[in-house]
């Protein structure tokens, strides 16, 4: 199986309530980047994985990005090589690691 690798980017954008694009008052931007690979999901976009640290990172359809951390080299190989990437997560990562939210959804 072959795989892109993408350099993504991932920056928080905020909408205030006329429908401009700034940042309120008080903010908070987290900016990650992390190779991922695009996958052929229903319900994920891309995964990427940094050995060093054992963070895998997961792009959603709907373009939230969540970081998972202390996950084994294994389980990323796992998820990359499953024929259902969804239900390997469903199974494998999605409660049983910690996780942050990185990016929102996009609208």
């Amino acid at each position: 199986m072959t795989h892109t690798h993408r350099k993504v980017e991932s920056v928080s954008v905020y909408v205030n309530q006329s429908g401009k694009f700034g940042l309120p008052d008080s903010y908070l931007v987290i900016i990650t980047t992390m190779l991922r690979t695009p996958v052929i999901s229903s319900n994920l976009q891309s995964v990427g994985y940094d050995s060093s640290s054992k963070v895998l990172e997961v792009e959603f359809t709907n373009g939230s990005v969540y970081q998972y951390s202390n996950v084994p080299k294994l389980i990323y190989v796992g998820l990359m090589n499953a024929t259902s990437h969804g239900k390997f997560f469903h199974a494998y990562v999605k409660n049983t690691y910690p996780h942050s939210q990185v990016r929102l959804k996009i609208f």
